[in-house]
């Protein structure tokens, strides 16, 4: 049985058994302040006396039966508003859920495409087919770095969006650290793939030119390649990623630990309901 079904079974055990001890309160109250007043009144008073002592016991019973509606009445309150507070939670959970799991497969995209080649694998399906490629590979290295371009821009913008969201309202405090660390760890990537694609030798620029059939496909704005634009470092980034040049990176390290944080993200979203 899934640790999601567990939960569930305990909460719907507590609530029984909370109900059972309900039901047995209110018949012992009920005993005791209706019925045994009642009882009382036959038993030892006068019977001229019975309709004085009756309207006597029945206006305190009205005082206290109104007291007990008032008492209940609260508690259903609370109950309801502690059931809306969980649906929420919930809800929310699973509004970070879906964002997680979205952010994490561009970065899959990006690692799955950053080694040399032209094909396709199985998270391309993220990317309905656009001109200059179809479902099974690109028909040059201008259109894998198109796509991965873009998958990297989603994840950055999805990681912003992430950051604005306010952590600490989410009463868990294991999903709040994990997601904190699987926000650090992107961030730290992204700078990380940045600095790497700096470093790159111009040689291997060269290279990549030399890979590409009839010199078609140019390895635009090369790593080395002075006075760049944000813009042009960022296409620059993506054509080194789809040569290749970065898969080592992208098998290892950070992207690992990245993984290992969803993973563990995955799980704690589920068995909170999410």
């Amino acid at each position: 049985m899934s640790s999601k079904n567990l939960v569930r079974l305990a909460i719907k055990k507590n609530t029984d058994e909370v109900g059972i001890v309900d039901i047995f309160a209110l018949c012992f109250i009920i005993a005791c302040l209706f019925m045994a007043p009642v009882i009382a009144i036959f038993v030892w008073a006068e019977k001229e006396d019975w309709t004085a002592w009756i309207q006597a016991v029945g206006s305190v019973e009205a005082i206290i039966a109104a007291a007990l509606i008032a008492v209940g009445t609260h508690r259903m309150n609370i109950k309801a508003q502690a059931a809306r507070q969980a649906a929420e939670h919930v809800r929310v959970l699973s509004n970070l859920k879906s964002l997680i799991e979205e952010t994490y497969s561009y970065l899959v995209y990006v690692r799955d495409h950053a080694k040399g080649g032209l094909d396709k694998y199985g998270s391309a399906a993220l990317f309905p087919p656009k001109l200059g490629s179809n479902k099974s590979s690109w028909s040059d290295y201008g259109w894998k770095a198109s796509d991965i371009r873009r998958s990297m821009s989603l994840f950055e913008k999805n990681i912003e969006q992430l950051s604005t969201i306010g952590l600490a309202n989410l009463d868990d405090p294991f999903v709040t650290r994990n997601i904190s660390t699987f926000i650090s760890y992107s961030r730290t990537l992204l700078e990380e793939i940045s600095a790497g694609w700096d470093l790159l030798d111009v040689k291997q620029g060269d290279q990549a030119d030399n890979r590409v059939p009839d010199n078609f496909d140019s390895f635009k704005y090369r790593p080395g390649t002075p006075n760049l634009s944000p813009t042009q470092k960022k296409i620059g980034l993506s054509h080194a990623i789809a040569r290749g040049f970065m898969v080592y990176y992208f098998e290892n390290d950070l992207p690992e630990s990245i993984h290992g944080v969803y993973k563990k993200l995955m799980i704690q979203f589920t068995e909170c309901g999410a």
